[in-house]
């Protein structure tokens, strides 16, 4: 029985609540959801708040304030000029404004929780001091409490039948608690097995307390670990960015592991050094980032010469004709890999993509935009998908209101949303 009884084609929210900056695209939700369906989306997948719209006792927090996460950086990144000063946001009433714009016009949501991965870097350090306190063993159980309060505030007001599933964490097995992203390397098999059991845990206790609300739980690859991943969800939700390797020829493997030199020909000639950017945050006394290579890519793409883009553009669309057989066969095998895995693990868990293809950092590199391959071969792998039977896929990360190229791309993304609503399985 499928308990997601529409297929979603999911547009990419990340900040939609923290849009505080004057002009912010998310202020009129009920513009940005009238151009969504527009473009053939019926979903979003959001931050829930949790964590931020009640206080650990449960009471609401009221307006927290948000911040820029690098200064002077962070809205030169893509997506990320939706959030950082200047002010406050009330969670709450944003997520409840949010669900009633939904409501209005038939829209799904995806609520999942992006705080220890990427949301705590907006956050003012007061309440991060609060939420990294808890016990590591605790926190699964801690943002269910959280998850449930929200869904109680949403059914006070009748608008939960716009949920179409929510997990508890975005991208669970790269969290700093159960050891950050490649954890098998260095967290033994029972400690994994041991969070696995406090997800189980907290998924259970959700599904009995909602028993009407569809819960999932979220990775950031289409091959898990076994021993992290909880057994019991209804949905599964995976990342699969099949095509983010087309970056190696500019990246060559520098921002994901710090070893290498990246193209440096693409900088500024006064670009600051990356250190005085490593450095930032903790001059100002906020909390360092979990994943060290978001400080490389923030640094990378935000000091890149005006002048070098077209030649940026040319050797990433390059790169992509001359390896798109591999590009393509990665992202066959990515979905074809995450079914065998969704079988095996939890075999009656529906299975979602929310997250996919690339993610460019960069607000004015347009190579994807403008390459029909590129969309050819993301209109392939959504096929496929629908073809396997995914009740939900995203046509990329860079999918949402907050991108320069929202206006830009609606041919491209109505054609891969209307390949996934009319394909059959």
């Amino acid at each position: 029985m499928n308990r997601i009884k529409d297929k979603l084609s999911i547009s990419f929210w990340i900040w939609a609540l923290q849009d505080m900056p004057p002009g912010g695209c998310y202020h009129d939700f009920d513009q940005q959801m009238v151009e969504l369906k527009e473009r053939g989306y019926n979903c979003v997948y959001c931050e829930s708040g949790a964590g931020l719209a009640f206080d650990l006792n449960g009471h609401p927090r009221g307006p927290v304030g948000v911040v820029e996460p690098v200064p002077g950086y962070g809205r030169k990144i893509r997506q990320q000029f939706a959030v950082g000063e200047p002010g406050p946001c009330d969670y709450l009433a944003r997520l409840l404004e949010l669900f009633r714009a939904a409501k209005r016009h038939d829209v799904k949501i995806i609520l999942t929780c992006f705080y220890f991965l990427h949301t705590y870097w907006y956050t003012e350090e007061r309440v991060n001091d609060e939420l990294f306190a808890i016990p590591h063993h605790e926190i699964y159980h801690r943002f269910a409490q959280q998850l449930s309060w929200i869904i109680d505030a949403l059914k006070a007001e009748h608008l939960e039948t716009q949920i179409a599933f929510a997990e508890i964490f975005n991208e669970m097995d790269g969290l700093y608690f159960v050891g950050n992203f490649g954890n098998t390397s260095h967290v033994s098999s029972d400690e994994r097995k041991r969070f696995r059991d406090d997800h189980e845990n907290a998924l259970a206790w959700l599904m009995e307390r909602h028993p009407d609300i569809t819960f999932s739980v979220g990775t950031y690859t289409w091959a898990p670990d076994p021993d992290l991943v909880p057994r019991n969800p209804h949905v599964w939700n995976f990342h699969g960015y099949y095509m983010w390797c087309v970056y190696d020829c500019v990246e060559h493997g520098w921002i994901s592991s710090g070893i290498g030199t990246p193209e440096m020909r693409f900088l500024r000639p006064d670009a600051p050094r990356v250190d005085d950017t490593l450095d930032l945050r903790d001059r100002l006394g906020r909390r360092v980032f979990n994943c060290i290579s978001w400080y490389r890519r923030i640094w990378y793409y935000s000091n890149l010469n005006p002048e070098t883009l077209p030649e940026m553009d040319r050797l990433l669309a390059s790169t992509l004709e001359a390896r798109q057989d591999e590009v393509r066969k990665r992202g066959m095998d990515s979905i074809h890999t995450a079914i065998a895995f969704r079988d095996k693990t939890f075999p009656n868990a529906e299975i979602v993509m929310t997250e996919g293809v690339t993610y460019c950092a960069s607000n004015d590199l347009r190579w994807e935009e403008n390459s029909p391959l590129y969309w050819d071969i993301v209109a392939e792998v959504v096929r496929e998908c629908a073809r396997l039977g995914f009740r939900g896929c995203v046509t990329r990360t860079n999918s949402g209101c907050d991108e320069p190229v929202w206006d830009i791309t609606i041919p491209q993304v109505q054609r891969i949303n209307r390949i996934f609503q009319e394909t059959n399985p």
